[in-house]
């Protein structure tokens, strides 16, 4: 396991790490999963967290880059990724760094954003990070993402931004209600060449 450091991130969120050894995988777990075997990855994780994703993804056998600005964090998801056997294919290499100063080295089959993660950047870094994104999936390669949508008309139920100028284009998108008036958005983007 690699830890590589970036610049200072800012702030650091104060919220209480979950425990992660104890988790069940989820239906958005199962979402990422299905999109790794349909692209093959390797796997790019933006805002990984302690692994939540990164590390079943890796029991799959895929190589994850997990990228979080929070060293404790990556240090929660480097213990519990370092209880993958050493003969096991898939390995997490964790990365801090702030998603507004990203600098990708290759290209991924897929890169994810969970948890709403995209509605939580500033206005002026998404497109940007789309951009990068864009030129750094393989040939099939997609970003996938997630966030909770109220059950309205006019909620936001796409992606926000203008994907056809960050180079990407909305290949699915599923919603699946949440209750309590809450849809969860999948969305599956492609390159658009």
């Amino acid at each position: 396991m690699l830890l590589r450091t970036g610049r200072p991130a800012g702030p650091l969120r104060t919220a209480p790490l979950p425990t992660v050894e104890t988790r069940s995988p989820g239906a958005d777990v199962l979402d990422y999963l299905r999109a790794a075997r349909t692209t093959g990855g390797p796997v790019l994780d933006l805002g990984a967290g302690t692994g939540r994703f990164a590390v079943p993804l890796a029991r799959q056998g895929f190589d994850v880059d997990a990228v979080d600005r929070d060293p404790a964090r990556l240090a929660r998801l480097g213990t519990w990724a370092s209880t993958l056997p050493d003969s096991h294919p898939g390995r997490v290499t964790t990365i801090r760094a702030d998603l507004a100063d990203l600098t990708l080295h290759r290209r991924y089959g897929l890169v994810m954003m969970a948890g709403g993660l995209i509605l939580e950047l500033p206005e002026a870094v998404r497109p940007v990070l789309l951009r990068k994104i864009a030129a750094h999936l393989t040939r099939s390669g997609v970003l996938a993402l997630d966030w909770i949508a109220p059950d309205q008309p006019g909620a936001i139920a796409t992606l926000p931004g203008d994907l056809r100028a960050c180079g990407l284009r909305s290949l699915r998108r599923d919603r699946r209600p949440l209750g309590g008036g809450r849809s969860s958005v999948f969305l599956v983007c492609g390159r658009r060449d």
